[in-house]
């Protein structure tokens, strides 16, 4: 049997489809395990009156404490022999359950699907799948999906219950980035991992959530969160540095500088570019930096650009970006389209 988590915090628009997208199964040994996270909209009705009309549905309640303990408390709740991660606002492909349930095989610690990230509002689909294979080794694994930058998901991963049930892997941070630090706790108990070609679960991406970023705090400690917890998955594996660790982490600094233009931000200019002169511009950084081989357009340009070393130049190149991205809404939503579509 599947368990389905899914955390809920103020998703009554996007709520029935999720929950309709997972009952249309003709498998029946499942449940779905909702949480709805002290929502302050119609989410807690909803998933109410769903759970009234099916019994795979358990429905739970709590004062908000974020996805983090959300995820770990539903884990506790699981009594299915394989775990399923769901977001209240993604959908999964019609079936999927029955695909899952199927495809796995008796010995598999983790099976991984392909998934699609779907551009709602712009009406346009990337989609990631993989080749049936199976891993017997498990860094292997964590190396090729390092790559390919689907390490840090979680929703396109079934796990074994056994091996993440009372081990609370989610960090407690608000932030993103809880869902790479539990695969980097979770990766080197893991012996077989399975792949497989189907593509099921749709991320669904708003307008909304593209175009309006809010800055995070404290963002060069969570990012050095993340980079703690890779640093001792690979020593778990008795691995050191490698370029799956480099290419990670180019990604990383881009994210962690482009915080700094992000709604809210309350530094200066000259603040911005001492930080980014403290943080990026030191050695380790760089040298990380200047060894990855970027994935996308994006990591090129952030590569290109910390080359010069120049914090000021850094900062002058993502302030323009930033401008186009806030002022010149549906030119950058178009440039954004193409890069993502040629990459």
């Amino acid at each position: 049997m599947i368990s389905i988590i899914i955390p809920i915090y103020n998703a009554e628009k996007e709520l029935p489809l999720c929950l309709d997208s997972i009952l249309k199964t003709n498998q029946s040994d499942f449940e779905i395990i909702a949480i709805n996270d002290g929502s302050s909209d119609a989410s807690g009705t909803i998933l109410d009156a769903y759970a009234k009309d099916y019994p795979q549905i358990q429905a739970y309640h709590r004062e908000n404490k974020g996805n983090s303990l959300t995820r770990d408390e539903g884990i506790g709740y699981a009594k299915g022999s394989y775990i399923l991660f769901v977001d209240a606002d993604d959908i999964l492909e019609e079936g999927a359950i029955d695909l899952l349930d199927h495809a796995i095989e008796e010995d598999t610690d983790l099976l991984v699907f392909g998934y699609s990230i779907d551009y709602i509002d712009e009406h346009y689909t990337l989609t990631k799948s993989f080749e049936n294979k199976n891993y017997q080794d498990s860094y292997q694994a964590a190396y090729d999906f390092l790559k390919d930058g689907s390490f840090n998901l979680l929703w396109n991963k079934v796990y074994r219950t056994s091996l993440i049930q009372n081990q609370h892997d989610f960090p407690i941070m608000k932030t993103t980035g809880q869902d790479f630090i539990f695969n980097c706790h979770v990766f080197p108990r893991i012996h077989k991992v399975q792949c497989s070609d189907k593509v099921l679960y749709h991320y669904c991406k708003r307008a909304k959530e593209t175009m309006v970023t809010r800055y995070i705090e404290n963002g060069y400690e969570n990012l050095l969160r993340k980079k703690t917890a890779l640093q001792d998955m690979l020593r778990a594996y008795g691995k050191s540095d490698s370029d799956a660790y480099q290419d990670y982490m180019l990604n990383e600094y881009e994210v962690y500088l482009i915080n700094y233009f992000a709604k809210g931000c309350p530094l200066s200019k000259e603040e911005i570019i001492a930080e980014v002169d403290k943080n990026l511009m030191n050695e380790e950084a760089y040298r990380l930096i200047a060894s990855a081989k970027p994935q996308g357009k994006y990591e090129q340009l952030f590569q290109k650009y910390v080359m010069k070393k120049s914090a000021k130049y850094l900062v002058d190149k993502y302030s323009q970006l930033a401008f186009v991205r806030d002022y010149l809404g549906k030119p950058y939503r178009w440039l954004r389209k193409m890069i993502n579509q040629n990459q």
